[in-house]
């Protein structure tokens, strides 16, 4: 190799750098805490809540668990939005196994996990998200596929949704 080829690779290298490095501190000032409004609660403040309240003594419970990882986002996405915190396990472990994790017998369902005080409205808003589901796939109303009284593990579109404790 010549010196100009090994010149050009470092000179190359440099730029790439110094333009990885203003992407990211552009990429973290576009999502500092600083830009949300009065209304916002930045979503780790809701873990934080969860786990205040936990230690508490309030009582946990297994909500739900959910084979994808997007359909996870969402749903803890519409609870936290309703002032219900809420925690998961394997949410990116879940990611390396994608689609699939949800339709084995793997143990790797993400896990979500709510305060037992809260389960009514939680329960209200994933019959509200399954809904939502079915009817833009199979056409199907979640309320009537609910078991009245609910009382069992409920599975349905790689969810499953456990009863109150």
């Amino acid at each position: 190799m010549n010196i100009t080829a090994i010149l050009l690779i470092c000179g190359s290298s440099l730029v790439l750098i110094a333009v990885i490095a203003l992407y990211g501190k552009k990429t973290k000032s576009r999502y500092s805490n600083s830009e949300l409004s009065d209304d916002e609660v930045p979503a780790e403040e809701f873990s934080k809540l969860y786990f205040q309240r936990v230690s508490q003594g309030e009582k946990i419970q297994l909500f739900a668990q959910v084979g994808n990882q997007g359909d996870c986002v969402v749903l803890q996405g519409l609870l936290q939005s309703s002032g219900i915190p809420s925690y998961t396990e394997f949410l990116h472990i879940n990611k390396f196994y994608g689609p699939a994790a949800g339709m084995t017998s793997s143990g790797m369902n993400i896990r979500l996990y709510i305060i037992s005080t809260d389960f009514d409205k939680a329960l209200d808003i994933v019959k509200l998200f399954l809904d939502g589901k079915t009817q833009s796939t199979i056409k199907a109303d979640t309320a009537t596929l609910f078991p009245d009284p609910f009382t069992a593990p409920f599975r349905t579109s790689g969810f499953i949704v456990y009863p109150k404790e």
